[in-house]
């Protein structure tokens, strides 16, 4: 049951679970999530459900680094688009810059590259 999961179909029709969670995918996700979450860059969003499903349970922080002395405030646009997606906007995140300073901005913490 674990490597077939619990959809009805599957089992009812004998379909072979990489046949129909394929379709599964390409039909609810790619279409209606990324229509609904005006998504871009299909291969990203790929990446990131097949991330959310191997760590299903587990804390994930997103990161993102720039080599900029200074911070943006489009610095924090692509961590809080992810953020949203996951479903916990509110979750801890990372920003490491080129900087010297270290803070927490709009819900972030800001480390410079020497403080890792």
């Amino acid at each position: 049951m674990i490597f077939t999961g619990f959809y009805p179909r599957i089992h009812d029709q004998g379909i072979a679970p990489e046949q129909w969670l394929n379709s599964y995918y390409l039909t609810h996700l790619e279409r209606d999530v990324r229509n609904i979450l005006k998504v871009g860059d299909l291969e990203a969003f790929g990446r990131f459900i097949r991330l959310c499903a191997g760590r299903n349970g587990q804390l994930q922080i997103p990161i993102e680094i720039k080599s900029a002395k200074t911070v943006a405030s489009d610095f924090f646009d692509n961590i809080h688009y992810w953020l949203n997606l996951s479903g916990h906007p509110e979750a801890f995140a990372l920003l490491i810059y080129g900087g010297n300073q270290h803070t927490n901005r709009r819900g972030v913490r800001v480390l410079p590259w020497f403080f890792i």
